[in-house]
């Protein structure tokens, strides 16, 4: 059975995300933008709206989450909401694309979850990398992931970077690395450099675990919790360097954000982090290999800063824009 045709300029496309509020991820918030000018109608996920709705595309993210909540009862219904889901998309011939955020959840899945977001694989037509990797198809595209200037867009009054201020900021996750960063930072008898860690935590352990790093470590500072944007920006403009030592590191929106603000970044070194070292110019992206070190923060610390902003050019969220509305359009037409 084919899918349903898209031949309607104005595309109406569900997001499975919610509609943005303060804690959004910018992200999706300039993605909505970027495909408003493009003429698309984007549709914010919602259960009635998914089940009972009127749209001609999904755009999948992240679709572990509507599987997720802490309450077991909600838990069981997101279960069977998502089931009844994935029979009207069957029924209604209604294609879906993918924008691949990362390889695999961040948390385990259970079988249930696995089942059901393996049956809504299978009607993914096409998905949208955002580097170049050798598990895309031929339907599959290209489509990077796009910058935040737009978002923060140029500060109020100058910022001057604290010297040696090290920031590692985003919601905290064990995958992230904060274990290695702590014990790195531990380790390094260089006084100037100080380290700040500003997020909101996936749980109460690991929330405890950073505390009691900062308790002991004067030169250690944290924030357990969101910030406002407005906050999170002169946080990273008035910092030496962030610091994103996570484990197997794909695709990084804090990346992206931290360069957005022209601030160095020190990563581990990846095929898509050498890839956009070399799209953004030499000096914004520091890289070590194997386990982070004293020596690995000290050296990207200690780094001058390029004279010259990032390029990121070839991330602006107009051509992003485009580049989606003729991937909703490509698989509208696929038979």
């Amino acid at each position: 059975m084919g899918c349903k045709v898209v031949t309607d300029s104005n595309i109406r496309v569900l997001q499975t995300v919610r509609a943005p509020k303060e804690t959004t991820n910018p992200f999706i918030s300039l993605l909505f933008r970027g495909l408003g000018l493009e003429g698309v109608r984007v549709v914010p996920f919602s259960w009635r709206q998914a089940i009972f709705g009127r749209y001609d595309v999904v755009h999948a993210h992240w679709p572990e989450y509507l599987l997720r909540n802490r309450n077991s009862a909600v838990r069981t219904a997101q279960t069977i909401l998502f089931a009844t889901w994935l029979a009207r998309l069957k029924f209604s011939r209604i294609p879906a694309v993918m924008t691949v955020h990362n390889i695999k959840p961040h948390e385990p899945l259970n079988r249930t979850e696995e089942r059901l977001l393996q049956a809504f694989s299978n009607r993914v037509q096409a998905r949208a990398f955002m580097t170049k990797d050798s598990r895309a198809s031929a339907s599959d595209r290209i489509i990077p992931h796009g910058h935040y200037r737009d978002w923060y867009g140029e500060p109020t009054e100058t910022a001057t970077p604290t010297s040696g201020k090290l920031l590692f900021f985003g919601i905290l996750r064990r995958y992230k690395g904060l274990e290695s960063l702590l014990r790195a930072f531990n380790n390094q008898a260089n006084p100037t450099l100080t380290l700040h860690i500003i997020g909101r935590p996936v749980d109460s352990e690991l929330a405890a675990d950073v505390t009691r790093a900062a308790e002991s470590n004067p030169r250690i500072r944290t924030v357990i919790a969101h910030i406002p944007d407005d906050a999170l920006a002169r946080e990273i403009r008035s910092s030496t360097l962030v610091v994103l030592p996570y484990r197997d590191l794909y695709n990084s929106g804090a990346l992206l954000l931290a360069l957005s603000l022209n601030t160095p970044v020190l990563v581990p070194q990846t095929a898509s982090t050498v890839a956009l070292a070399q799209e953004v110019g030499m000096g914004w992206i520091h890289m070590f290999d194997g386990d982070l070190t004293s020596d690995h923060l000290s050296s990207a610390a200690l780094a001058p800063r390029p004279s010259e902003a990032p390029n990121l050019d070839q991330r602006s969220w107009s051509s992003i824009g485009r580049e989606y509305v003729d991937l909703y359009k490509h698989v509208g037409r696929r038979d």
